[in-house]
């Protein structure tokens, strides 16, 4: 019984690494510049360039890989829009106290906007907001 529990979980994670491979070759991408550190998620990025990888998906959860100088980290989103227009795809902060939180992310190519988590605050701690350019590759 142990070995076959052994490889059903091997025949699962090859099957799992196949696909992410799969859908990493028909991923987007884009790279932006952060002049600041930044939260994203639960991720934490320093100043500096960074890769944004997304999958090609059927469904509307999205996954981002962000990849910089540092290592490599992943975002989800809480909330998919369609049919946004934009003629460039930019990076939305938020200062919640003291520290900026990416709130949106709008892709100009694909018509999609995307809202991610951030800390809840009073509007006074929201007025200073930021946008970061992203450039598609």
């Amino acid at each position: 019984m142990n070995w076959s529990l052994t490889r059903l979980i091997t025949a699962s994670a090859f099957v799992t690494a196949l696909g992410l491979g799969a859908a990493q070759a028909n991923a987007q991408k884009a790279t932006f510049y952060l002049p600041f550190e930044a939260h994203w998620g639960r991720a934490v990025l320093h100043a500096g360039k960074y890769t944004l990888t997304t999958p090609e998906s059927a469904s509307d959860s999205r996954i981002f890989f962000l990849q910089s100088a540092s290592g490599s980290q992943m975002a989800l989103p809480i909330i998919v829009g369609n049919g946004v227009v934009s003629k460039r795809s930019y990076l939305k902060l938020v200062n919640v106290g003291g520290t900026f939180y990416v709130q949106e992310y709008v892709s100009a190519p694909t018509g999609i906007a995307l809202k991610f988590a951030t800390p809840k605050a009073n509007h006074r701690d929201l007025s200073a907001q930021a946008r970061v350019l992203v450039t598609s590759d």
